[in-house]
């Protein structure tokens, strides 16, 4: 049984990291490290947090601090030989999961007992077809090009794209039909901490992109495109990612909705995945009192079913652009400066969840000072795709200057600058080296004046 990592753990781990004691080089993932019959895996699934989204983000950095994740469901994969299930007779020499109880396709048909079968290989980790139930009679889907999930051995720095094409239901009555492809980027490798366990990984990023389409009686039928992509952290023997965030691809963004971890029983109920995870984020933390406008956005799968309910406190903030407190993203604008307690409940036909973050926003009084001019203000690159930016800006007056950069959470990362200027015009450039990709903000103070804007790092 693995343990959780304890706190002095997690900071000799990170001391060896910064003083260029990592592993040599990166481990190689084989068919020994992916599931096979009999075995019996457990996972949680977790909140996507601030502190979760800007870690994941990371890449070629040698290690990921997963520390903070917490389980709020598990599940468990049991794999069983084919001829432990229904569908011996069909899938023999393979190895199946149950991944639906019941299944159904329309209002007319019914599939239980679904199982996806699989073969593990020394050259590949791959689906090969689909076994089902319907009236009590066992049937068979074969793919018609298998989906090889994993090709071996996988090293860091590989990168390879497969096909598949493959239907579900029963032929002529109801079928749901994927056509499409995958591409496995293996584009970092180092040490993940989970409260699981810390071990040495390669980070796989798998963009899965296909046509899917359900035709039922001959209704239907129409190609849907469907693009996921899942970021995962590979260990030796684990048998499942050591973490893994998943979610869709829409005009080229990555929006993550999910984030699942390899972990030990905990007690907590078994996870239904269209239960409402209560999950949310704001584009600006940090805006200023009745000048800004926040967006809100709730961080759930989209079911028609799902209804929304914000609170936030103190009450002095006011709904814009059409929307109120059962929005899904709604706009607000805060009238009062202070900091600001953010909640959201929400709920669907298959369960509720809430959540809250308190001293979420942090809401700065209007600029009225004129000691400097805010026209003159200029970050660039902004995004950063160097190894630095500038911050250009002019004072009317000698002033006591503060910049500093802060994450998504709003907590201090680094200053820049704290000194007192003259007037005039001033550029100041600033390195992004140890700086991981993602979204910071700014936090640049003229005497009592305060700015804060937003800086994206690529």
């Amino acid at each position: 049984m693995k343990k959780s990592l304890s706190i002095v753990t997690i900071l000799v781990i990170s001391w060896m990291l910064g003083n260029g004691l990592q592993a040599q080089t990166p481990i190689s993932i084989i068919s020994a490290d992916m599931p096979n019959s009999g075995d019996t895996i457990r996972f949680s699934t977790g909140v996507l947090t601030p502190t979760i989204l800007q870690t994941y983000a990371q890449g070629d950095t040698n290690f990921w601090d997963f520390s903070s994740l917490t389980p709020i469901s598990q599940g468990l994969n049991e794999y069983v030989n084919a001829s432990s299930t229904p569908y011996g007779l069909f899938f023999s020499g393979s190895f199946g999961l149950l991944t639906f109880d019941t299944l159904s396709l329309g209002t007319q048909f019914t599939l239980t007992d679904v199982y996806d079968f699989y073969n593990n290989s020394s050259a590949e980790f791959k689906t090969v077809g689909r076994g089902l139930r319907t009236l009590g009679f066992p049937l068979a889907s074969f793919n018609n090009d298998d989906d090889e999930i994993y090709q071996f051995p996988l090293d860091y720095g590989d990168r390879d794209s497969t096909t598949f094409d493959y239907q579900t239901g029963i032929p002529f009555v109801a079928t749901i039909t994927s056509v499409g492809y995958r591409i496995n980027d293996v584009d970092g490798w180092g040490i993940v901490v989970t409260p699981y366990d810390s071990l040495e990984c390669i980070r796989v990023v798998t963009d899965i992109v296909s046509s899917d389409s359900i035709n039922v009686a001959g209704v239907g039928g129409i190609s849907i495109p469907n693009h996921t992509r899942e970021f995962k952290w590979l260990a030796k023997g684990e048998k499942f990612p050591m973490v893994e965030i998943s979610g869709n691809v829409i005009l080229g963004a990555f929006i993550p909705t999910q984030v699942r971890f390899r972990d030990i029983y905990r007690g907590i109920p078994t996870f239904n995945p269209l239960a409402p995870v209560a999950a949310f984020s704001a584009d600006n933390l940090f805006p200023e009192a009745t000048v800004d406008t926040v967006t809100l956005f709730s961080e759930v799968l989209p079911l028609p079913s799902n209804t929304y309910s914000w609170s936030i406190s103190p009450n002095t903030y006011t709904y814009v652009d059409s929307t109120d407190n059962n929005s899904g993203n709604p706009r607000v604008i805060f009238n009062a400066s202070g900091t600001y307690n953010v909640g959201l409940y929400v709920s669907n036909n298959f369960g509720n969840d809430d959540s809250t973050a308190l001293n979420y926003i942090t809401v700065a009084a209007v600029n009225t000072s004129e000691v400097w001019k805010e026209r003159a203000l200029q970050v660039f690159p902004n995004p950063v795709t160097q190894q630095s930016f500038n911050i250009s800006y002019e004072l009317s007056a000698p002033t006591q200057v503060s910049i500093s950069l802060l994450n998504a959470n709003g907590q201090l990362v680094r200053w820049l600058t704290q000194q007192q200027q003259d007037s005039g015009e001033h550029s100041d450039t600033f390195p992004t080296k140890g700086l991981a990709t993602g979204v910071y903000f700014l936090k640049i103070q003229f005497g009592d004046a305060i700015k804060t804007m937003p800086l994206m790092i690529k």
